[in-house]
């Protein structure tokens, strides 16, 4: 009798999670159809409103496009939805991975990949331990990925970043502005870079400031050497000064930088493989103990002491991670 109410009780849990996952793909089936009614108007204001041309008569002299028309967005930040801001600020994620995908797409196969592995594993299975497992990494699991993209993207972009401003310097010293440097850059190298500071070219000819458009190159990447080549851009403009002198200058410091960040990752790697081989150790002997002998693992996940013991490991699994990150994250 009693296995047979735990029986039912697994069966209600198993319908609770699959109903609340059909009511989830509803409501994003739901927001993707709304978005696809209204995608060319929404896109063709959002463009216009990006660029300002409505706006355009009222103006300050003082100030640009773009720079006034975030300065209205920041008014109305309070009264946009919930819905709008996640979806804002999943574009400008998606944006900077180079993932070129909607936010209710993304956001759609995110639901997919928290609901649809954890809700069939619990069903055939019935093991919970497995269920929160697959829930927590098909919730983590689209943000990390998102993540990797963005610092793969910065890495091969701090790569081209030396060549660009050798570039740079070479379309001045002949004659040419910075901007027409700019443009050169756009031209002639190869992805992200050259998507990058065509998005900026094109900011600029669309009414926005070179130091703007500049500013937010920097925040899509949050690369610490554009930021130095940019502020050094932005110094010189102000101040004045022999622009490519600097920029050359700035690319040796770069080509420096990059020489010591390979020497301190060939000498820091066999401390992070430790560190993430002692920290998955113990969880992956868990998993494969408790798929062998599940009696051997009942104490430790169903009574109070065992509970107990598994969140001293968790907090001795973080607390292990931070100190060893802590020890081979070495700042230059």
């Amino acid at each position: 009798m009693i296995g047979l109410q735990i029986s039912f009780m697994n069966m209600d849990i198993a319908i609770g999670l699959f109903t609340l996952g059909m009511m989830a793909l509803a409501g994003v089936v739901g927001f993707i159809v709304y978005a696809k009614m209204s995608e060319d108007q929404r896109y063709t204001d959002g463009r216009v409103n990006k660029i300002g041309v409505l706006n355009l008569v009222e103006l300050k002299d003082d100030d640009d496009v773009l720079t006034q028309e975030k300065k209205k967005r920041r008014k109305k930040q309070s009264d946009k939805s919930l819905t709008v801001r996640i979806e804002n600020w999943l574009f400008e994620e998606l944006l900077a991975a180079d993932i070129m995908m909607k936010p209710e797409e993304y956001m759609t196969i995110w639901i997919l990949v928290f609901f649809v592995p954890a809700g069939i594993i619990f069903l055939f299975s019935q093991n919970i331990t497995f269920t929160l497992i697959l829930l927590v990494a098909g919730g983590v699991g689209p943000y990390v990925f998102i993540k990797r993209q963005q610092n793969k993207r910065r890495k091969i972009f701090e790569s081209q970043l030396c060549d660009a401003l050798m570039i740079s310097t070479s379309c001045l010293r002949s004659g040419l502005t910075f901007q027409q440097a700019m443009e050169t850059i756009a031209k002639d190298m190869e992805a992200p870079i050259s998507t990058e500071f065509a998005r900026a070219c094109s900011e600029i000819n669309f009414g926005s400031s070179m130091d703007k458009a500049l500013s937010d190159m920097v925040a899509r990447i949050k690369s610490p050497d554009l930021m130095l080549a940019v502020s050094a851009v932005s110094v010189q403009r102000q101040t004045g000064g022999n622009l490519s002198q600097i920029l050359e200058t700035i690319s040796n410091t770069i080509r420096e930088r990059i020489k010591v960040k390979a020497d301190v990752s060939a000498v820091t790697s066999q401390g992070r493989m430790s560190g993430l081989l002692i920290g998955a150790l113990p969880i992956g002997l868990g998993l494969v103990l408790n798929l062998i002998n599940p009696e051997y693992m009942k104490p430790m996940l169903e009574t109070s002491i065992g509970h107990i013991l598994l969140g001293l490991c968790v907090v001795l699994e973080v607390v292990g991670f931070l100190a060893i990150k802590k020890i081979v994250d070495i700042k230059y």
